[in-house]
């Protein structure tokens, strides 16, 4: 709009200098009298809503960013704005006993920022005051699925679905026997199973019995989660070994239980058996035997329910070969960024390559790999039609890059969609199911006796096994450090097993200056787990975490990578090592110091070290701590080590040494009769 942007309107002008010197009152005049002779004028509707918010004139506020909108068009940034101006007046008329109108802000509020959890959560306990527990269930599940470490809302849910043991939860027994509660209240088990909290094994307990024999429902989901849930962090590893125990014991309980008759009078839906049991991997066992007898849990409901399902479609007798790849995570993440290669070279080779992205998220990384397939299929519909989608087109060979880390690829796996069928080490366990014929992995990480971690045939493929290029170190700002040297410990919280506190403490004891760099999780109580196991640790060795721990906040790739560059060195966890952290930390010249795990999971940043010419920094475990230690001690060879790193870069990064074994492991696969 001509002239709308100040200048040209001498109220605008007295307005904003009565803004700058704190005059409220005088800028508030100009701008009234401004948006009086132009009333969709952008600056002075910005001003206006601004001064709303100084002077805590929500209503006003409200008014002035939804004229913005309605006349400027949408903008992220004034649609936060004003999401959380409806959300704060929403707040007060609850306060007030208006929850209907309350009610009613928070869906407004929600309408302009659907990642307000704030809202989601205002919302839940309006429609808890309504009456509504369907209602209250479905926004304590979507502000869950956003941010699951959020304790009051977590509180909220068990309460409503009567987990904890208080006088709530024992009010609202008598009035939760309504199966139509059931899917919410999956939805909200299936939540705080993925925060790894104690309560979601009773939330689905809780489920099954809201659902009280109905078939809508996915009760055996709920049945997995029930008998098969484990925590994400544990506390010692007594927890751990007691978790264990418990999820050997539940999938003896369910084999009991699913026999034909009882599958026979369940629904038909893929949608049923979607679990996953992917925190089974970080605790430092083979996990074979137990992944296997899950997998054949899901084969015996299969074929129960479609006998033909193990029965490969025949495939494309003309043209070239045709393979798929199948997964969640063709987008900006790290199985999008180590597997995106094999596109390329299944392309270069001359084979029709199917990506199929199953949804809902997709991105401007999704958009370039889809580019350089034969075909992209973007899927966020039910299952089944997937899986139909996938039998029709007819593919010799189809490779899920992960299992595991998307608890909806297990029921497809489990299927026969493809002649032949693969996983790749973007979760590097087995996938324990009987259709999975290969495994892809990396023979430079894998110990000697690795064929018996895999139910699947293992093929190796040197080096890296992808073709990953060398991540670009943008400019970025590290936050305030401790003085002295710092130890970066960058791995997601339940990745270190218990087993790691007394190797940090070690390095604590021997290192007095040493400070320890950790990032917070956005799950509290991973966070407080940790705190407690560290606490324990150093205090076996007299010591006290405080001003030797730090937690650092969440922050931008570019700020992540400057923390790299500005630690001393990188130490590695036990049982699982760093796979795109130890990759990032090489790219910013930060050595690590590690030690071969016993599976493959652990042993991938001992082949980074060992390939760029530091043998030296892989140690046996017992020695992590000790030699950690030493290493702080000796700024020359940490020194010696960043100047070996960065010469020897190429020697990891954007290799194809991978790709003639790849493609001839492909091959032969797909033409195996």
């Amino acid at each position: 709009m001509s002239g709308d942007r100040g200048g040209a309107y001498p109220h605008f002008d007295a307005a904003m200098a009565a803004f700058q010197r704190g005059d409220d009152g005088e800028a508030l005049k100009h701008c009234e009298a401004l948006l009086s002779a132009v009333p969709t004028h952008r600056d002075g509707l910005i001003l206006r809503g601004n001064l709303a918010i100084k002077a805590d004139d929500v209503d006003a506020g409200i008014d002035a960013f939804s004229r913005l909108l309605d006349a400027h068009g949408l903008h992220a940034a004034v649609q936060r704005q004003l999401s959380r101006l409806l959300n704060r007046r929403a707040a007060r008329r609850r306060k007030a006993n208006e929850s209907a109108a309350a009610r009613e802000d928070c869906r407004e509020a929600l309408r302009a920022d659907r990642d307000n959890v704030d809202a989601w959560y205002n919302l839940a306990l309006c429609e808890r005051d309504l009456g509504d527990e369907t209602a209250t269930a479905r926004a304590l599940s979507e502000l869950l699925r956003r941010q699951p470490g959020d304790e009051d809302a977590r509180l909220l849910a068990a309460q409503l679905l009567a987990t904890r043991d208080t006088a709530a939860a024992v009010a609202q027994l008598g009035q939760l026997h309504r199966a139509d509660l059931a899917p919410e209240a999956l939805s909200i088990a299936v939540e705080l199973d993925r925060a790894g909290d104690a309560n979601a094994t009773a939330a689905f307990g809780e489920t099954l019995r809201l659902a009280a024999g109905k078939r809508p429902v996915p009760l055996l989901r709920a049945e997995l989660g029930q008998a098969l849930g484990l925590p994400a962090v544990v506390d010692s590893q007594e927890q751990l070994d007691h978790a264990r125990q418990r999820f050997a014991h539940g999938l003896d309980e369910l084999q009991a239980r699913w026999d034909d008759d009882y599958l026979s009078r369940c629904e038909r839906a893929l949608e049923q058996l979607v679990w996953c049991n992917f925190k089974l991997a970080y605790q430092g066992r083979n996990d074979i035997e137990l992944q296997g007898r899950y997998g054949d849990l899901l084969q015996r409901a299969l074929c129960q329910w479609f006998p033909d399902g193990d029965q490969a479609p025949q495939p494309a007798t003309k043209g070239p070969l045709r393979i798929g790849l199948l997964s969640s995570c063709w987008r900006n993440c790290t199985v999008g960024h180590y597997f995106g290669s094999w596109i390329d070279w299944l392309a270069d080779a001359g084979h029709a390559v199917h990506l199929y992205q199953l949804g809902p998220t997709r991105d401007a990384h999704t958009e370039r790999l889809a580019q350089r397939a034969s075909r992209f299929h973007f899927h966020d519909d039910d299952l089944a039609s997937l899986a139909r989608q996938i039998r029709e087109d007819r593919l010799h060979l189809l490779i899920y890059p992960e299992i595991g880390m998307d608890a909806r690829l297990l029921p497809l796996a489990s299927l026969r969609l493809a002649r032949r069928q693969a996983a790749a080490w973007g979760h590097p366990v087995t996938t324990g199911l009987p259709s999975i014929d290969a495994f892809f992995s990396c023979a430079e990480m894998e110990p000697e006796n690795a064929d018996a971690h895999y139910r699947e045939r293992l093929l190796m493929l040197p080096e890296l096994g992808v073709h990953y290029p060398l991540p670009d170190v943008e400019d970025g700002r590290s936050p305030a450090l401790p003085d002295g040297p710092r130890v970066l410990l960058p791995h997601s919280l339940f990745k270190l097993h218990p087993d790691n506190d007394a190797v940090i403490a070690e390095v604590a004891a021997q290192c007095p200056e040493a400070g320890f760099l950790l990032f917070r999780e956005h799950v509290g109580h991973w966070n407080d787990a940790i705190d407690r196991r560290l606490e324990r640790a150093f205090r076996a060795r007299g010591l006290a975490t405080a001003n030797r721990v730090h937690w650092l906040a969440a922050t931008s790739r570019a700020n992540y990578l400057a923390i790299n560059r500005n630690a001393d060195i990188m130490l590695d966890a036990l049982h699982w090592s760093g796979g795109n952290t130890s990759l990032d930390a090489l790219a910013s010249g930060l050595p690590i110091l590690t030690s071969r795990g016993r599976f493959m999971r652990g042993r991938q940043s001992a082949f980074m070290m060992e390939r760029l010419g530091l043998p030296g920094w892989v140690v046996p475990a017992q020695q992590l701590g000790r030699m950690a230690a030493e290493r702080l001690g000796d700024p020359d060879q940490i020194r010696q080590a960043r100047t070996t790193i960065t010469a020897h870069q190429d020697q990891l990064f954007s290799s194809d040494a991978a790709r003639p074994d790849f493609l001839a492991h492909v091959e032969r696969l797909a033409r195996a009769h």
